[in-house]
């Protein structure tokens, strides 16, 4: 087996424009800053939402000259929600995601197999092929997203089986060869 390239993506989150005075900004390891900079509020509250709408969190926040506040949301599962901001009689909403801690995803071309895989964690995660037989072609420790070719020509099988695992948690793919 060859590895044919590599492409290297660190997590650096995500900045999302809610309005002209609030930003929201996604970082790694589902911790989150809010940056409020209108001045005229004196109490801002701040609630998130799951994809159902209902409220899973809701803060209220002194506010007289505009504030960066950090919300740790590690306890909530991937998925969509929405964070809600109320200043002044003013409702502003934003949708946004919490992706999985690890993905895969997989391609064949050719002879090769093209492996995309996302890393929101500070872990490390093991990448593991398995041919038909479940026997263990390939193994690598990887600690960022990364996208990469695997030449597989060279061993028999007619199955591939793709496999992430990070903090006891497991993501497969099978391809066909």
């Amino acid at each position: 087996m060859a590895v044919i390239g590599n492409v290297f993506a660190s997590g650096g989150g995500n900045s999302i424009k809610v309005s002209k005075n609030i930003e929201f900004h996604q970082g790694q390891n589902k911790v989150f800053h809010l940056i409020y900079g209108d001045k005229t509020t004196s109490v801002v509250e701040v609630r998130f939402l799951d994809a159902r709408g209902k409220e899973l969190a809701q803060y209220s926040i002194g506010n007289e000259t505009g504030f960066r506040k950090k919300f740790n949301l590690s306890k909530l599962k991937a998925g969509n929600y929405t964070l809600q901001v109320n200043s002044d009689g003013e409702r502003i909403s934003k949708k946004f995601i919490i992706p999985e801690d690890v993905a895969i995803n997989a391609v064949k071309r050719g002879d090769q197999f093209r492996i995309f895989t996302e890393n929101n964690t500070n872990e490390d995660f093991k990448l593991n092929i398995y041919n038909d037989d479940m026997k263990l072609v390939h193994t690598e420790t990887q600690s960022e997203s990364f996208a990469r070719s695997y030449d597989l020509s060279k061993v028999v099988s007619n199955n591939f089986i793709f496999e992430v695992v990070s903090n006891g948690t497991s993501k497969n793919i099978l391809l066909n060869n």
